[in-house]
């Protein structure tokens, strides 16, 4: 996953940086909700959110 901003690289990441495995966050979102295919997990921001730049974006 990335994001442009201007034809500038202002975010880059993907699910090997994340803190907990897909697996994971499937099997804790599980119990409490009906998850079928196609469903999406919001799970944050990759790295380079624009509130930590100097000067923020």
């Amino acid at each position: 996953m990335w994001l442009d901003l201007k034809c500038k690289r202002m975010q880059a990441g993907n699910s090997i940086t994340m803190i907990f495995s897909m697996a994971r966050i499937v099997s804790d979102c599980s119990p409490s909700m009906t998850l079928l295919p196609g469903n999406g997990i919001t799970t944050g921001t990759p790295p380079g959110v624009g509130l930590g730049m100097k000067p923020p974006l």
